[in-house]
């Protein structure tokens, strides 16, 4: 796999007009959805990108084991999600998790 330069987008420092739609979006997500976020952060550079093709070679690779191939699919639905929602206001939406999660 090709490593690819991750397209920083803003924290949420420079964007806090559009902070309440960010906490309104991430309050809706669940953990597992949630988890992709730091994930992808700590793993792969902040690109949703990176991750997305790392876990499709993944999916294609054999042999593998019929629950892990379903947990994959399921997070590349989930990433497609934070990745589309990211790009409309080009935010990223870390900061504002790290945030949210230091406030409970």
């Amino acid at each position: 796999m090709a490593k690819k330069k991750a397209k920083k987008r803003k924290t949420s420092e420079s964007l806090r007009g559009k902070s309440p739609i960010c906490r309104k979006f991430l309050k809706e997500l669940d953990a597992s959805t949630k988890m992709l976020i730091t994930l992808r952060d700590e793993l792969y550079d902040g690109s949703f990108e990176e991750m997305r093709d790392d876990l499709e070679e993944r999916l294609n690779g054999k042999p593998y084991i019929y629950k892990l191939i379903q947990r994959i699919e399921a997070d590349i639905e989930r990433i497609d999600i934070l990745d589309e929602f990211e790009k409309k206001p080009n935010v990223n939406l870390a900061g504002y998790l790290a945030e949210m999660e230091s406030k409970v």
